[in-house]
């Protein structure tokens, strides 16, 4: 395959907990997102194709009993078993195989789904049957779904053809239905360890069988089961003699049972510590404490580590498997694979497409250690390069403020399927169907959320050490990461030069990350990307890439998306005249346009920032003119201002710069600020929180300022250039930093609205009919209890408080099990 065919990375699509502006959406949005996410990702296969590529070849020897065994099995079904008119609220078929049992739950919710979903019915387990006839999405192993009607309740349409966009039915009430069986998937996906599974709907008299997995959904034609019985009796009689791999489960993830020694180990590292041993790292064990919630079910998993592929892992993706170390047994309490302990994911991706990574704090069962578990399914194609590979590669050039890895690999024989089934199977370019392949990584960092920061000094401080981190990827290894968002910059608490415990950037997830030519050489930053999807997460990309899905990302992309994460979080948690956060996260972060022709464009308030260095309020009914957002608006000279308007007006002026190259026009006169924030004071006295950074490079930062005056008036090819390269930039938000130690305190809570934040509806700019919201990205974290988050910053402790307590695993092999209780060090241990 040539490099020229292989695909970029698409924006990170996601749904729950992933609402920045504080909506939680009502279950038809979420479905909404999650089938303009599936679209064309379908594939319709004939019934008995299906049968003998999934099911019958994997029976072995074993054949089912002949078709007269069935016969009349449904003759008591009339009209179908219908969803709605029933005077039994029952959904439930006739048959079921022995050793399963089919639970009609239509209406209890599973306590663990925030949206309330009531599933009709399922095939689970006899040993795992819910007693109380509430849907369980933990453990069921068959979703089935019932519709009223055979052709008007069907989600496809078996004329549109094998593989067509078409066979995705358009009406209201199909799409709706399909929407809401890929959602069913998404939550069995999310609960369970899956390499795919099987889901029924039943429409009428009709039904389909799908097969799920993260490239696609095959989806058998439409069969009368009435008149053909053993179609469906034959699939459930196989289903229930299909070993636990064939049936879809991931035979690496084994289920952690109560009065295990795992199990125990879980527990006692998640007992909760006295005030008075709390420590910076204590935030580590509220978030593994937080994952052991009622209703999921704890797992074990291997990790297997397959070493470096090469000095760059450039060829990671090349190979089918490239394992150099151990393997994995079925049964991983049998093989050579490193060994954690997990429960509910620390973050997650939802929905069924993609890589569904999800992050767990998790424990290394041989070491005793919390470590950070990141499970994913990673595009396999050629040229596409493994986390683990790239970080392993960043470590060994000595790049500051990134994880480090423990171990990393595939998982042996779990690839996608439903790729090879496309009838664009032959045409890379055409085929939306992408193979993916299992991989898990653990890192030796567990990062601090960054919403987590203490005051306005330590925010600006962690985006500095991320910048620092970007820098050097980029000088050393020559490598953009791509997705620099909210998500991944996080704070990891660690001991400065004078042996005081300070707050630190770390720059995470480098999946989407890519070799770049040698930086002196000239790039054309308006070329073509492999492939039209965007990298990286909506919310933070450049105006410029969300504008035009073709473009490659440059530096100043990323530099641009450091930007919109230091508005994000300024805006939510600094004091500013921004009375609706919620609206503006929505319009200036979120918001997207939909061209006529179904393309999602950036939303007009954020392009209209980065093209004018301006971010207009909007008026009230007492002033209708727009006045331009400020933080700390009763204090005068407040650093933060500065910093942003200064950035914009750099932004801007690239921007200028780009559409004149572009247009082969003349430049664009510049904006101007009528409130012209304060120049930059270098303070007197020494700063702790900055204790052993290079003192020329403080220096530098601060005589590289000039006054705003002088900034502003500059030409856009000046400013511009200030986004060639990342030290402007470092030392921009260096000093700011440092400047900002005067301040304090100027955090206060998160001003993003609760939950069920109601949006303004909003008309669109110019050709488009609606102004819509894209598929939102994964929402990183989940929620924690921790004094950081507050606004409170501990007083940096002496050195030989910690002395001990950051000892690393050197080294991951094969772990075991000790009933040995844990010490307190086992979860303070990050250092």
């Amino acid at each position: 395959m040539a490099l020229s065919n292989i695909h970029d990375s698409p924006v990170k699509f996601a749904t729950r907990q992933s609402f920045h502006s504080g909506l939680l959406p009502k279950v038809d949005v979420i479905r909404k997102e999650l089938l303009t996410a599936m679209s064309g990702k379908f594939v319709n296969m004939k019934f008995d194709k299906f049968m003998d590529t999934f099911v019958r070849n994997e029976l072995g020897p074993v054949k089912p009993p002949p078709p007269k065994k069935w016969k009349g099995k449904f003759n008591a079904i009339t009209n179908g078993i219908q969803e709605a008119g029933l005077q039994t609220n029952s959904y439930a078929l006739p048959y079921c195989p022995p050793g399963y049992k089919m639970i009609s739950s239509p209406d209890r919710a599973d306590q663990t789904d925030s949206f309330g979903q009531k599933a009709d019915g399922g095939v689970y387990a006899s040993s795992e049957a819910p007693k109380d006839n509430r849907t369980c999405w933990a453990t069921k192993a068959l979703s089935v779904e019932f519709k009223k009607a055979s052709t008007k309740d069907d989600p496809f349409d078996d004329k549109g053809g094998q593989g067509s966009s078409s066979f995705e039915a358009e009406s209201i009430q199909r799409r709706k239905n399909r929407g809401q069986i890929i959602h069913y998937a998404s939550e069995v996906f999310l609960r369970q360890h899956r390499c795919f599974l099987f889901s029924i709907i039943v429409l009428g008299t009709s039904a389909r069988i799908l097969r799920w997995d993260r490239s696609g959904t095959i989806v058998t034609e439409k069969f009368d089961y009435r008149r053909r019985p053993e179609m469906i009796c034959e699939f459930l009689w196989s289903f229930a003699r299909l070993s636990p791999k064939a049936q879809g489960y991931d035979t690496t993830a084994v289920r952690v049972e109560k009065g295990s020694p795992e199990y125990d180990l879980m527990d006692r590292m998640a007992e909760l510590p006295e005030d008075a041993d709390r420590t910076p790292w204590s935030y580590i064990g509220d978030y593994f404490r937080s994952s052991l919630a009622p209703g999921w079910i704890r797992y074990k998993v291997t990790v297997v580590d397959e070493g470096e592929s090469g000095n760059d892992g450039q060829d990671a993706g090349d190979s089918d498997n490239g394992a150099t170390g151990d393997t994995v047994a079925d049964d991983p309490g049998a093989g050579e694979g490193s060994k954690a302990s997990s429960m509910q994911p620390h973050f997650f991706a939802s929905g069924v497409l993609g890589r569904g990574t999800r992050g767990y704090v998790a424990i290394d069962v041989a070491a005793r250690k919390f470590v950070f578990l990141k499970d994913a399914w990673r595009v396999k194609l050629p040229g596409i390069q493994r986390e683990g590979d790239v970080l392993r590669f960043l470590n060994a050039k000595d790049v500051q403020n990134i994880p480090t890895v423990l171990c990393h690999g595939d998982i042996d024989g779990q690839c996608t399927l439903s790729q090879v089934y496309s009838e664009w199977l032959d045409d890379d370019d055409r085929n939306p169907l992408k193979e993916h392949c299992h991989y898990r990584l653990a890192e030796y960092e567990i990062g601090q959320k960054l919403e987590t920061f203490g005051a306005g000094t330590i925010l600006l401080k962690i985006m500095w050490d991320c910048l620092t981190a970007h820098e050097d990827a980029y000088v050393k290894a020559r490598i953009l990461h791509r997705d620099i968002s909210e998500g991944n910059i996080l704070i990891f608490w660690r001991q400065n030069s004078e042996g005081q415990i300070v707050p630190c950037g770390l720059l995470n997830d480098w999946e989407l990350s890519k070799k770049i030519p040698n930086i002196d050489a000239p790039q054309d930053e308006g070329s073509s990307g492999r492939q039209p999807d965007r990298t990286g997460t909506w919310l933070f990309l450049s105006a410029m890439s969300l504008h035009n899905k073709w473009k490659k990302i440059v530096l100043q992309d990323d530099l641009e998306s450091f930007f919109h994460v230091l508005l994000y979080m300024a805006v939510r948690f600094i004091p500013s005249n921004c009375d609706d956060v919620g609206g503006f996260i929505d319009r200036f972060f979120e918001a997207a346009v939909v061209r006529k022709d179904g393309e999602y464009i950036c939303g007009s308030d954020k392009l209209h920032m980065m093209k004018s260095g301006q971010i207009e309020l909007s008026g009230t009914p007492g002033n209708l003119v727009p006045v331009p957002l400020k933080f700390m608006e009763s204090k005068v000279g407040y650093p933060m201002n500065q910093l942003i308007y200064t950035l914009l007006q750099w932004f801007s002026a690239y921007y200028r710069e780009e559409q004149a190259r572009h247009m082969s026009q003349a430049n664009h006169a510049g904006s101007s600020s009528e409130a012209q924030p304060t120049p930059f004071i270098v303070p007197t006295m020494p700063l702790s929180l900055f204790a052993g950074l290079p003192t020329e490079v403080s220096e530098a930062s601060f005589a590289s300022l000039t006054d705003t005056q002088q900034v502003l008036s500059g030409r856009d090819a000046e400013l511009a250039a200030n986004l060639s390269s990342h030290d402007k930039i470092r030392n921009l938000f260096l000093a700011s930093a440092v400047r900002l130690h005067h301040w304090q305190p100027d955090k206060i809570r998160d001003r993003r609205p609760e939950l069920n934040y109601n949006r303004s509806k909003r008309t669109s700019e110019s050709v488009l009919d609606q102004d819509l919201d894209l598929p939102r990205p994964k929402r990183p974290k989940l929620s924690h209890t921790d004094p950081v988050s507050e606004g409170y910053v501990p007083e940096p402790a002496k050195a030989s408080h910690w002395q001990g307590r950051g000892e690393r695993c050197e080294k991951a092999g094969t772990f075991s099990v000790s009933s040995e209780p844990a010490k307190a060090s086992d979860w303070q241990g990050h250092q």
